[in-house]
C-alpha cells in the first residue's frame, strides 16, 4: 500500500495545486512526513502543520488540535478571497 501512496505523492510533487493546500501531519509520521516536507518546500500554495506528540493519524490522536488548525486555515483562506 505504501508504494501506491508514494506513487500518488510523486504525482502531487510534479504538479502545483492552483488552490491553497494544507497538510496536517503528526511529528511521528515517519513514513510520510519526510515526503510531504519536501513537497511543501517545492510548492508555493502548500503549507505544512506538524502536530507534536502525534503519529500518522493525527486527526484521531489529537482531534481538537487538528480541527483548530484546519479551521484556522479555512478562515485565513476565506478572509483573503
Amino acid at each position: 500500500m505504501s508504494t501506491e501512496i508514494r506513487d500518488n505523492l510523486q504525482e502531487y510533487i510534479r504538479k502545483e495545486a492552483s488552490a491553497p493546500v494544507l497538510y496536517i501531519m503528526g511529528e511521528r509520521d515517519h513514513m510520510f512526513l519526510p515526503m510531504v516536507t519536501d513537497l511543501v518546500k517545492k510548492h508555493i500554495n502548500s503549507k505544512l502543520e506538524i502536530i507534536r506528540n502525534s503519529g500518522h493519524v493525527c486527526n484521531l490522536d489529537q482531534p481538537e488540535e487538528f480541527n483548530a488548525r484546519s479551521i484556522q486555515f479555512i478562515k485565513t483562506i476565506s478572509a483573503s478571497a
